[in-house]
């Protein structure tokens, strides 16, 4: 038997299916790493992008079972280039779209209770937009933060959940009007102060 059918009757048909396992391996592990490290919109376009031009590779391969192997390299090249460009994002050679500053918003105001007192007699907030108010009750008296239109007002404006300390929660507070408000815990009125809602009221410093 000559060497040549010894190769295509004995060592290819071993050779073609090992190389194919070795190489969709390979593939499968460079890919769970580029996808893992990339944000998911481009995880996504990523994995869409390298199967469509699997699909296409194996197409034509399918088309020109003859093409030989300048065809199977270049095919094979044009399949994991999205796993190239993927791979360059996520080490950082390729920089990927910053997220917008300020996403993630903080407290526009911070407020604490303790010795049966606000530290606070002046809160600065924003108008027209629903903010946080951060509350930390640092004693162990039951204390909330309520939003007055006045001092001894009915209505409301907000009113925060009576919380026993020590303890932090954020207050969802929906949007009120530009102006100047009263705040008292609705437990010890006494312990009370002014709100001033303004346009563009940025953050408070934290509470001490």
């Amino acid at each position: 038997m000559s060497d040549e059918n010894m190769r295509d009757r004995l060592i290819l048909p071993v050779l073609i299916p090992v190389g194919a396992l070795a190489f969709v391996l390979f593939l499968a592990l460079v890919m769970s790493q580029v996808l893992l490290n990339v944000p998911g919109e481009i995880a996504t376009a990523v994995a869409m992008m390298t199967a469509l031009n699997l699909l296409i590779a194996f197409s034509v391969m399918a088309a020109k079972p003859d093409g030989g192997r300048p065809l199977m390299m270049m095919l094979a090249a044009i399949a994991v280039v999205p796993l190239v460009l993927g791979g360059a994002a996520a080490s950082g050679v390729v920089p990927l779209p910053e997220e917008e500053e300020g996403a993630e918003e903080g407290p526009a105001a911070q407020l604490a209770a303790n010795n049966l007192a606000f530290n606070k007699q002046e809160l600065s907030v924003p108008a027209d937009t629903v903010f946080i108010l951060e509350f930390n009750n640092m004693e162990a008296q039951p204390h909330n933060v309520s939003i007055l239109e006045a001092q001894g007002s009915a209505n409301a404006l907000f009113r925060g959940e009576v919380i026993t300390g020590p303890k932090v929660v954020d207050y969802d507070v929906n949007a009120i009007a530009a102006g100047e408000y009263y705040f008292q815990c609705d437990v010890h009125p006494t312990m009370s102060g002014t709100v001033t809602a303004a346009e563009g009221e940025g953050g408070e410093a934290a509470a001490e």
